[in-house]
């Protein structure tokens, strides 16, 4: 949709215009366009506004905010509560296995098993072997040299290919690199190559990039994984195990990380991935979403359905990508239909962002909603549950032309967004489907089906 399509579906054509304008972006120069366009992503839209560097909309405290120490910040721990629920949980997929209820059934389960099991070999911390990679000099050239911004378009164009789109770029100052990487996992210095000593990652400060991407979790397998119990609070249970949507999203991501590494290490340059735990801060800070009320990246153009956010630190010179506001922050203050989701009460209720953590496991400096893991993990999340997830209006494809009003108005008008969330929830966008609709889902019109991804075919067609 065009800004001026979008003008008349708000009804603001002629002197109406001046107020759509006032959530269109501004440029201050045609220089100042032009660089946004050689590095916003670009499956962000025209309404997505970018801000300054290591700026997002969540406020960082940068004299609170240290990296991810799993000492200081482990995960909430496992409780009896915790391994009750996650009986029941069991009991229950043995009942509707023993059944063959829909989304229950041995098939399901075959289905999820194999998802489950697509991860397959991971790549290596520095990258592809190098043994597998043929340097610009063994080619009888020199290493590829271009600019910082050409060289993001480069990759960006590579990694399309294969089936990433979604990718961003940090420029790793002083004070990223002191607080991105896991405590006391990584130290950069002046050496030629990077190396692993006693589970210390020793990188070449020569590597001043991140090159940032993520991964894509199925929207209608997100639904179709939702299971109805009113004896729930948000009249949601435990997920159903079919289709597995996690599993498959972070599947994708292991193609991602040796095709990126075997293009920049034949390009003549260093790829390394010490160990990150911020991966949600990763993708902020890239520009590939803002933080939502979960806690998670909210994509303007995928919701919250980026299974996680992964990254190459990299000497290949990358023009950085802002962080970006479309609003969601302010979306999230008034929608809240996450939380209200939650059978565990782990998402906040607050109205405002804040910055008082809500458990041991969060990571304090950041002004934002913080989940209580201990309430989510007593329920047996996160692997049982994907409820807060499955429910963001910001999932829904913006196939009709309000979800697409939606996504522009976003954060601009307070009423609108509690309007919009009401009604994703009348129009049932996130309601669990019904036995008839998941045993449909063996039948479909494999030809026609638009949630499954037919690798190498493009969008073409033909016949």
């Amino acid at each position: 949709m065009s800004r001026r399509q979008f003008m008349k579906a708000l009804g603001v054509t002629g002197a109406g215009v001046g107020a759509a304008t006032l959530i269109a972006p501004a440029f201050k120069d045609l220089d100042e366009m032009t660089s946004e366009a050689a590095t916003k992503l670009p499956t962000h839209g025209w309404f997505v506004k970018e801000r300054e560097l290591e700026n997002p909309t969540s406020e960082i405290d940068w004299n609170v905010w240290k990296p991810y120490d799993a000492k200081t910040n482990p995960m909430a721990p496992d409780t009896d509560i915790r391994k009750q629920n996650l009986a029941s949980y069991d009991a229950r997929n043995l009942e509707g296995l023993k059944n063959k209820s829909p989304g229950f059934s041995l098939k399901d389960i075959a289905l999820t098993s194999g998802l489950r099991n697509m991860y397959g070999t991971d790549c290596p911390w520095d990258g592809v072997p190098a043994n597998n990679v043929q340097t610009p000099e063994a080619r009888g050239t020199t290493v590829w040299q271009d600019t910082p911004e050409n060289n993001l378009k480069t990759v960006r164009s590579a990694m399309h290919l294969a089936g990433c789109n979604q990718v961003g770029a940090i420029e790793l100052t002083d004070r990223l690199k002191q607080r991105l990487f896991d405590a006391g996992t990584t130290v950069f210095e002046d050496i030629p190559k990077g190396f692993l000593d006693k589970n210390v990652y020793h990188i070449p400060n020569s590597c001043k990039w991140m090159l940032v991407f993520s991964a894509q979790q199925n929207f209608v397998q997100t639904i179709h994984s939702l299971h109805k119990d009113e004896t729930q609070r948000g009249g949601y249970g435990w997920s159903k195990p079919a289709l597995n949507p996690h599993a498959q999203g972070y599947a994708t991501s292991a193609p991602f990380y040796f095709i990126s590494s075997y293009f920049i290490r034949n390009l003549g340059y260093q790829t390394y991935r010490p160990p990150v735990r911020a991966n949600v801060a990763m993708g902020v800070l890239a520009g590939i979403g803002e933080q939502g009320r979960v806690g998670n990246i909210v994509s303007p153009n995928r919701g919250m359905l980026i299974r996680m956010t992964y990254c190459w630190v990299t000497d290949l010179p990358l023009a950085p990508t802002k962080p970006v506001d479309f609003g969601i922050v302010k979306f999230c203050q008034n929608c809240m239909t996450c939380a209200k989701s939650c059978p565990s009460e782990a998402v906040s209720l607050e109205k405002e962002p804040y910055w008082e953590t809500a458990c041991t496991t969060n990571n304090p400096g950041v002004k934002h909603w913080y989940l209580d893991w201990q309430k989510c993990r007593d329920w047996g999340s996160p692997g049982p549950c994907c409820n807060c997830q499955a429910c963001c209006p910001f999932n829904t494809p913006s196939e009709s032309l309000i979800h697409q009003v939606v996504r522009y108005t976003a954060g601009k008008f307070g009423p609108l967004d509690s309007f919009y969330s009401t009604m994703e929830k009348q129009f049932a966008y996130a309601e669990p489907r019904s036995d008839n609709e998941l045993a449909k889902w063996w039948d479909r019109e494999l030809d026609s089906y638009k949630s499954d991804t037919i690798l190498n075919a493009g969008t073409y067609k033909w016949w």
